[in-house]
């Protein structure tokens, strides 16, 4: 269902957005990115979920940062989508490389990444960062 990614390649100061704007590393989607796992999280969810030959193929970071942002922002499948379209911190947060006016993925690809995606590795996420942000709270 997911092509393998390359978690390494997906940096910061690799992330080409408009007009050569930098992206800034303090950012809440920049932060929480660094915070999550990819690649041990896509290793977990690979022996997890099924895979189904006449389904589009879109890479795991894709899939389960669209599930986070969507369920962060509280908004449709389509309004997510939007949202992402239009914004490049959360282009760089679902792993793209640089920024596009182009959107990723259909609203429509919602559905097939929570059916791919095993509910342990959401929570897993969520407990990720909560506890970091029991860490930062600490600290201040």
């Amino acid at each position: 269902m997911y092509q393998k990614s390359e978690q390494e390649k997906i940096r910061l100061e690799n992330f080409l957005s408009p007009s050569g704007i930098e992206l800034s590393s303090d950012n809440r989607w920049v932060v929480m990115a660094k915070l999550i796992p990819w690649a041990e999280l896509e290793k977990e969810n690979s022996k997890l979920f099924s895979k189904k030959k006449d389904q589009l193929v879109k890479p795991f970071r894709m899939a389960l940062g669209a599930l986070i942002l969507k369920k962060k922002m509280e908004t449709t499948d389509k309004g997510i989508v939007a949202l992402i379209q239009e914004n490049p911190y959360l282009q760089y947060f679902i792993g793209l490389s640089e920024y596009t006016n182009i959107a990723p993925f259909k609203p429509s690809m919602i559905a097939n990444f929570k059916q791919n995606i095993n509910q342990k590795i959401i929570d897993k996420v969520h407990q990720i960062i909560v506890e970091e942000q029991i860490k930062k709270n600490l600290q201040e």
